[in-house]
């Protein structure tokens, strides 16, 4: 479209011409924009192409960075009172939720004496994104443990002791299975597990080798899930117990323990168990040896 200008006429007749545009004034102008364009989308290229790489590793396993490998070492250490952690292969999945998680397989645990202490398939661990962004610290809030193995026996005096299979070390020992129970809740208060809200173990498999009763039994796809949130140590689990005969057996536990403190409450629930069995855990039990029928029972304690 076309504009005509209407210019009053020249007191002499003559028509005035009409003035040519500032076309230097708008290409001035046009550079300008376009320079501002171009050194905004400059500055915004490596903050554009972070985020799109971020959303395009969301749920993608990557391998470790070096720092991260030292880190979780570090913190391994500390947790095992100067042992260490080795392990096969370590990779890092941002999930959807932002919290970075490790997966860990063919983990090897030793003591401070360099004895192996627990040989562990897979380890997997939810960090604090906060920990990771503002303190560059591995902060785990949950782990996952699986196809763990362990042997636990009771000596002839009634003293307890756990192992990881094929470790050859005791990770703790006790004289009955309440203090075995209050060794454990004593472990997460340290330090390096502050931030640790749960932990949970599955395809667990227990070897229990009672020398007092002179028997042996064998726990096969038990679960356990440690709950450390809201001030309160919780242990729940269910296992089942393979005892030869043909039924199964099925426990179930619970335990809970304000933190900080000795006092706690341990419920045991116990489904189609031998009579035979039952007896041979307690004296005050042993009356049952003459019953040979599975029974089912539920005790609670503090």
């Amino acid at each position: 479209m076309t504009r005509v200008a209407v210019i009053p006429p020249d007191p002499e007749g003559r028509t005035v011409p009409t003035p040519p545009p500032p076309r230097r004034r708008r290409r001035r102008f046009a550079k300008s924009r376009f320079a501002f364009r171009l050194i905004l989308l400059v500055l915004l290229a490596p903050i554009t192409s972070a985020i799109i790489a971020g959303v395009m590793l969301l749920g993608t396993e990557v391998t470790a960075p070096t720092w991260i490998k030292t880190e979780i070492e570090a913190r391994a250490s500390e947790a095992l009172e100067g042992g260490s952690l080795r392990f096969g292969k370590i990779g890092v999945t941002l999930g959807t939720d932002l919290h970075p998680r490790v997966r860990i397989s063919d983990a090897v645990l030793r003591d401070a004496s360099d004895t192996v202490i627990a040989r562990i398939p897979l380890v997997e661990g939810q960090f604090s994104p906060r920990g990771l962004i503002f303190r560059r610290e591995l902060l785990a809030q949950n782990i996952t443990l699986s196809g763990v193995q362990i042997a636990l026996r009771r000596a002839a005096d009634g003293r307890v002791a756990v192992a990881f299979e094929g470790s050859g070390a005791s990770v703790r020992e006790a004289p009955n299975f309440v203090a075995l129970l209050d060794q454990f809740d004593q472990v997460f208060e340290r330090p390096a597990l502050a931030a640790l809200q749960q932990v949970s173990a599955t395809g667990l498999i227990i070897n229990y080798d009672d020398a007092r009763a002179g028997r042996s039994w064998t726990v096969d796809g038990g679960s356990l899930a440690l709950d450390l949130r809201r001030s309160v140590t919780t242990l729940r689990g269910e296992i089942a117990l393979l005892s030869g005969r043909d039924f199964v057996t099925s426990v179930a536990l619970s335990y809970q323990s304000p933190r900080g403190s000795k006092d706690a409450t341990m419920s045991l629930t116990v489904r189609d168990a031998a009579a035979a069995d039952l007896a041979s855990q307690s004296a005050a039990l042993s009356w049952l040896s003459v019953l040979d029928a599975p029974l089912s029972a539920a005790v609670r304690a503090t």
